[in-house]
């Protein structure tokens, strides 16, 4: 578990310096209403995450992960993934635009939040921050040891540390999820 456990405490770090992540028009599904296509988790995030957080999700889409799930990836990885994020945001000497953190059983939910009104505000600017969050990721020497890294995003990186859904919201308005989905495992020969 050494390098995955170090990707994901450095991708933790480093990423909250930046964020872009792209995807194919085929590969997602992006736009479904929210009641159309249920996802993991739903009961729990629709009885206690929307309204607190987060308004309801008017769109839904899904992402299959690029990347084979991380051994040993547990809550205790997403945890201090998400703990070297917050740190290195707090450690700067201005405000965070946003706020990303876990909920779940697991810490299986990634929320990200725009903490101004007049920045993360649309689905546009927040996947132009996912971006950038990619562009980052890509760089940091535990991406770059991968053969694949270019053709990695940070939806790749968070679904192989076992996170199932990622909610993005302006914090006013808006909110949109994706759930996330590990790669098809071939079957054995």
């Amino acid at each position: 578990m050494g390098g995955w456990w170090r990707m994901a405490v450095l991708a933790g770090a480093v990423l909250a310096a930046g964020g872009a992540w792209a995807q194919e028009p085929a590969e997602a599904e992006a736009g479904v209403p929210a009641g159309e296509e249920p996802f993991p988790y739903a009961e729990e995030a629709e009885s206690r995450h929307p309204g607190y957080y987060y308004p309801e999700a008017a769109s839904v889409e899904a992402y299959t992960g690029n990347l084979d799930p991380v051994p040993g990836s547990d809550r205790a990885v997403r945890s201090a993934f998400l703990s070297g994020f917050a740190q290195r945001a707090l450690d700067r000497p201005y405000a965070p635009q946003f706020a990303i953190f876990g909920k779940g059983a697991d810490l299986e939910k990634l929320i990200v939040v725009s903490l101004q009104d007049d920045s993360l505000n649309t689905l546009y600017r927040m996947r132009g921050m996912m971006a950038m969050l990619t562009a980052v990721a890509r760089a940091s020497t535990a991406f770059r040891e991968t053969e694949v890294a270019e053709h990695l995003n940070f939806l790749d990186l968070l679904a192989s540390l076992g996170f199932r859904q990622v909610t993005l919201s302006d914090g006013r308005s808006w909110s949109h999820h994706i759930r996330l989905e590990a790669p098809a495992v071939e079957p054995a020969q």
